[in-house]
C-alpha cells in the first residue's frame, strides 16, 4: 500500500521526466497477471522477494524485461496495480530503479522517501534491504551492477584506495545528479534492442558497455571511495604512456577500454588520462577513437568487393555500436559518408 499523503502526483506537469520509452521490446521474459507467478519470473532478475498487491487487483499485470551484459544488466518492470516488494538484504549486487512513468515509495532503515519520474532514482546498495511502493502506472527502467565488479573497478581507477565495504551514501539520488546513469542505461538497452533481430553485437561492445555503466556508477553517485577516485592525481610516466599507445596500435579489433589500458599500463585511469594530455595533448578515450576511426577508414578502403564486407561490419569491429554516430563522424573526419568509401573500394561508384 502507497503511505497516506505521501504522494502529491510528483511527476505531473515535471518538465525533466523522460520521455516514457518502450524498451527492451525484445527482451520481454514474461507478461501475466498472477503474483505469484511475476515473483518467480522476475527473481533471476531482481533476485528471491515477496510481491504484494494492493486491494485492487483489477488492473494488476506484470510486465518484466531484462537483457544481461554480464557485469551490468538492464529490465524495464511494471505491474498496472498497486504493489509493494520486499526483499532481504542482498551482497551481490547493487540496485538502481528509475521511473520512466508514475513514482514509488522507497523505505530504507525505517525512513521513507518518495521516487518520481524525471525528479529522482532509487538505489539500493549491496546489504540494503529494499521495500519498494509502486504507483499503479509506474515502470522502472532498472539497473543491477554486480558489486565485485564495481570492487574491481574501483581498485582499477585508484590502486591507492583501501579495501573498506563499499557503502553508498544516499538510498535516494536526484535525477539531475543521476542523469549519465540514465543515459548510460538507455544506451545499454537501446543497443541491446539495436542489434536483437540480427544477433550481431559482438560480445566487446557488451563488455564495454558494461564497463561503461560500472564506471559511470562509480563515478556519478556519492560512497565511501569517492574521495579516492575524484583525489588529484599526479600525470603517469611517458613509458605508461608509450605501453598504452602500443596497445593500441597493435589491435585488430576494438579490444581495449580505458580502463585496461590503465591496468595493463599499472597506473590509475586518472593517472593515464593525466599522462595522455601531458605528453600527446588528447584524452586516452579520445585517442582510442582516432586510432579505431583510421582503422576503419583503412578497412573500407582495403574492402574485398566479393566478400561481403558492410559498413556496420567495420563499424562494430572497431567498437562503434551506433553506426548512425559512427557515420556522422566518420564524414566529419574524411569528408564523405563511410558507404561512399565502401562503393569507391568496390569499383561501383
Amino acid at each position: 500500500m502507497m503511505v497516506a499523503g505521501t504522494v502529491r502526483s510528483p511527476e505531473a506537469g515535471n518538465p525533466r521526466a523522460p520521455v516514457r520509452p518502450d524498451l527492451l521490446r525484445a527482451y520481454e521474459r514474461y507478461r501475466t497477471r498472477s503474483p505469484e507467478a511475476a515473483a518467480m519470473a522476475c527473481a533471476p532478475f531482481l533476485s528471491a522477494h515477496r510481491l504484494s498487491v494492493g486491494r485492487d487487483r483489477t488492473g494488476f499485470q506484470a510486465r518484466g524485461r531484462f537483457a544481461d551484459a554480464g557485469a551490468a544488466a538492464v529490465g524495464d518492470l511494471s505491474y498496472g496495480s498497486e504493489v509493494t516488494i520486499d526483499r532481504a538484504a542482498h551482497h551481490r549486487y547493487l540496485a538502481i530503479g528509475i521511473p520512466v512513468a508514475g513514482h514509488l515509495v522507497t523505505t530504507h532503515r525505517g525512513r521513507r522517501q518518495v521516487v518520481s519520474a524525471g525528479r529522482s532514482m532509487a538505489l539500493i546498495g549491496p546489504g540494503d534491504q529494499l521495500r519498494l511502493a509502486w504507483s499503479p502506472d509506474c515502470e522502472l527502467l532498472t539497473l543491477r551492477i554486480d558489486t565485485e565488479a564495481l570492487r574491481s573497478t574501483v581498485r582499477t581507477l585508484a590502486p591507492q584506495a583501501g579495501n573498506r565495504p563499499l557503502r553508498f551514501t544516499t538510498p535516494v539520488v536526484p535525477f539531475d545528479t543521476g542523469i549519465p546513469i540514465y543515459g548510460a542505461a538507455r544506451l545499454l538497452a537501446d543497443v541491446f534492442e539495436r542489434y536483437h533481430a540480427s544477433g550481431r553485437i559482438p560480445h566487446r561492445i557488451v563488455d564495454r558497455l558494461s564497463d561503461q555503466m560500472v564506471s559511470t556508477v562509480l563515478l556519478s553517485l556519492d560512497h565511501t571511495y569517492s574521495d579516492e577516485l575524484t583525489r588529484a592525481a599526479q600525470p603517469c610516466r611517458p613509458a605508461s604512456v608509450t605501453v598504452a599507445v602500443d596497445l593500441v596500435t597493435a589491435e585488430t579489433s576494438a579490444i581495449h577500454s580505458v580502463t585496461d589500458l590503465a591496468r595493463r599500463a599499472a597506473v590509475s585511469v586518472r593517472a593515464l588520462e593525466l599522462g595522455f594530455r601531458k605528453t600527446l595533448n588528447v584524452t586516452p578515450q579520445t585517442f582510442l577513437r582516432q586510432t579505431r576511426m583510421a582503422k576503419a577508414h583503412r578497412d573500407l578502403v582495403a574492402a574485398d568487393p566479393d566478400d561481403g564486407t558492410t559498413v556496420t561490419d567495420v563499424a562494430l569491429r572497431w567498437g562503434f555500436a551506433h553506426t548512425g554516430r559512427f557515420a556522422a563522424r566518420y564524414r566529419e573526419t574524411y569528408g564523405v559518408m563511410p558507404s561512399m568509401t565502401l562503393r569507391r573500394a568496390k569499383g561501383t561508384e
